[in-house]
Order: structure tokens, then C-alpha cells, then sequence
């Protein structure tokens, strides 16, 4: 039980640092268009 819980939240975290990747790579496309 105590693994399943450490590889979910594994997992989680991988998923929550892409989002937050996509999220950077989207506001700097934003910036770029404003500068346009």
C-alpha cells in the first residue's frame, strides 16, 4: 500500500511538471505575439 502510494504520487508530480512546463511555453508564446 505504502509503495502504490509513493509511485502515485510519483507520478503526479511528473504530470504536474509538464503542466507547468506547457504552462511557461504558452506564456511565452503570449509575450512573443505581444511584442509583435
Amino acid at each position: 500500500m505504502q509503495e502504490q502510494n509513493l509511485s502515485y504520487s510519483n507520478e503526479q508530480n511528473q504530470q504536474i511538471e509538464l503542466l507547468k512546463i506547457e504552462l511557461e511555453k504558452s506564456k511565452n508564446l503570449l509575450e512573443d505575439e505581444r511584442l509583435l
